[in-house]
């Protein structure tokens, strides 16, 4: 079935943006090599403690939308398949475990063929003895045959018993107590609940609670303890460490181990990358332990800062074109706050409501070049890399060199329209100028 995409230009803008917002999340303990390959997937993990092993339980988790696969009109309706596959093996390369999952892809008309908000998410589970391992994950589009592949390294916690710890922090999109052998057979229970992640750890405009999952060991518990509780306190900052949102919570003894899963408000939160801290606290045991994640939040609110990037003429470089501009330029300053809200607002794709979509998507841009390219000298949208985003986008393929120490030293870009951009950090201070920029045309 040949595709015919006609998206909007704000809805390319969003679907570039999700994807590249892969970029800003941090995994637990290890950092995924991405290729930005089709089909593009979502990954996360979450380590636990086994009871009674010494071996520690990993929890792979994939999510892929119906856009990145090739459809096949069949049966009045629309089909795809997937495969998946994990491969784990240790650093001396005499273990090896594989796990693999065939997945059929169905659509009920064309629209969700290519659609990004139709996803499926797939979990493995391994115990594995503590060591370290490097993980292969794969996807493939079994009608058009294209790989995705994506590598970490990871080595496992040992989880002691006597030992005051908290596990991974399982970000979700979905937490239900389940009360059936049914619940059971969906998938993704575990200690009486049915947990549905989110590899994505991106919460959009509408979600305005994100779901935590943890767990809790070595907390002293018996009939010597009249205070059966502990305190559980979550913690939301910015990229500078500002906190945007703090909870504590007291949380019964159910044993020595407890399962949580909590509900975190993020609805005051603007567009941006946070971090998550959870911390526990036994105060019989006088300890504490803690664990942080990072998460990214979409939202439809106006950053203020970004308002005033986007009414700077400098700013508008990247969406008005020269004419626009040179009217703009001769606007007296008594005149020029007016001509701007005049600019917005011819770019407004639906002037008959109350928010304008354009100027959402110019903050949002400005959001992601900024946590990814910025430092506290030069803001993101002034770099050489946010400029280049700025102008043409998501690249389809990124290409790292990587010194002795895995220090990326160059990146180039590649388009679809057949431009290469290659950048390059001189110094090692994460500083990646433009070298030079090709086409293939």
């Amino acid at each position: 079935m040949k595709r015919e995409h006609k998206f909007s230009a704000i809805l390319t803008l969003t679907l570039c943006l999700l994807g590249f917002a892969a970029l800003l999340r941090a995994q637990p303990n290890g950092e995924p090599q991405v290729d930005f390959q089709h089909p593009y997937y979502d990954f996360d993990f979450a380590t636990f403690s086994v009871k009674g092993q010494e071996s520690t339980r990993i929890e792979i988790y994939i999510q892929f939308s119906n856009v990145e696969f090739q459809f096949i009109r069949k049966n009045g309706g629309y089909k795809s398949n997937a495969e998946i596959s994990i491969i784990v093996e240790n650093k001396e390369k005499d273990f090896f475990r594989e796990k693999y999952h065939k997945q059929q892809l169905i659509a009920h008309n064309y629209n969700e063929t290519i659609s990004a908000v139709v996803s499926r998410v797939i979990q493995f589970d391994f115990i594995l003895p503590v060591d370290t391992y490097d993980f292969t994950a794969r996807v493939i589009d079994t009608e058009t045959k294209r790989v995705s592949i994506q590598k970490f390294k990871l080595t496992l916690p040992k989880y002691a018993a006597d030992k005051l710890a908290i596990s991974n922090i399982e970000l979700c999109q979905r937490i239900d107590f389940a009360n059936s052998n049914h619940d059971k057979e969906l998938g993704f229970y575990k200690n009486g609940r049915w947990v549905v992640p989110k590899p994505s750890r991106e919460y959009g405009v509408d979600e305005n609670n994100m779901g935590l999952y943890f767990e809790v060991y070595g907390l002293q518990y018996g009939p010597e303890n009249p205070d059966g509780s502990f305190l559980v306190q979550y913690t939301i900052s910015d990229k500078q460490g500002d906190i945007k949102s703090e909870k504590t919570h007291r949380v019964n003894k159910p044993g020595k181990v407890a399962a949580i899963s909590l509900n975190a408000s993020i609805e005051s939160l603007l567009t941006g990358k946070y971090n998550l801290t959870v911390t526990i606290f036994d105060e019989q045991l006088r300890k504490q332990s803690f664990q942080t994640t990072s998460f990214f939040r979409w939202s439809n609110k106006i950053d203020p800062n970004n308002e005033k990037i986007a009414y700077s003429i400098d700013a508008l470089k990247f969406l008005a074109d020269s004419k626009e501009l040179d009217k703009l330029k001769k606007v007296s300053p008594d005149n020029i706050s007016a001509a701007l809200k005049d600019f917005w607002k011819s770019k407004d794709p639906t002037p008959y409501t109350e928010t304008n979509e354009a100027l959402i998507d110019f903050f949002n841009r400005f959001t992601i070049v900024n946590n990814t390219f910025g430092s506290k000298s030069t803001p993101g949208w002034k770099t050489d890399q946010g400029e280049i985003f700025m102008k043409y986008g998501v690249p389809g393929v990124v290409y790292k060199d990587k010194d002795a120490l895995n220090m990326t030293k160059s990146e180039m870009w590649v388009y679809p329209n057949g431009e290469y951009f290659v950048f390059v950090d001189k110094y090692g201070f994460g500083d990646f100028r433009l070298l030079r920029n090709l086409s293939s045309r």
